[in-house]
């Protein structure tokens, strides 16, 4: 399994670009609270397969820019991080995670315990779905 630890922010851009903007340019994976926020990466060894970001607000946060390399999808790398910052969060008192996820991708969050709340939307020519997870909750394992 992988090493997740946070990283910091400029860690996450080349893997953002590459999975969430592929053919853009690494500014667009940049975004202007980077310093406030927190970053997580996941290891393979010593390569970033990895990296997810928290954006506070009070009691709760937001979870931006998650991104797995392409051949580590479908082996449970992204529910492991899920985990691994839910229970970050909760040990600091948070109350809730939420984001917008991209419609291919709602079945890793539904396994991490994420609900759906609000209408569908589409951003970026893309169909996304805002999902939460309630940090008083247990994550099934």
């Amino acid at each position: 399994m992988a090493l997740i630890r946070q990283i910091e922010a400029v860690e996450t851009h080349d893997l953002r670009a590459r999975v969430l903007r592929p053919g853009q340019p690494i500014d667009a994976a940049r975004i202007a609270s980077d310093a406030e926020a927190l970053h997580f990466g996941a290891f393979d060894g010593e390569r970033l397969v990895g990296v997810a970001s928290l954006f506070f607000n009070e009691e709760d946060c937001r979870l931006r820019k998650f991104a797995i390399e392409v051949d580590q999808r479908g082996k449970g790398l992204g529910a492991a991080m899920l985990t691994h910052m839910a229970d970050h969060l909760r040990q600091s008192g948070h109350k809730r995670l939420w984001c917008d996820a991209r419609i291919e991708a709602l079945g890793v969050y539904r396994r991490a315990g994420f609900t759906p709340f609000g209408p569908r939307f589409t951003k970026n020519d893309r169909p996304y779905q805002k999902m939460e997870l309630l940090l008083g909750a247990n994550i099934p394992g």
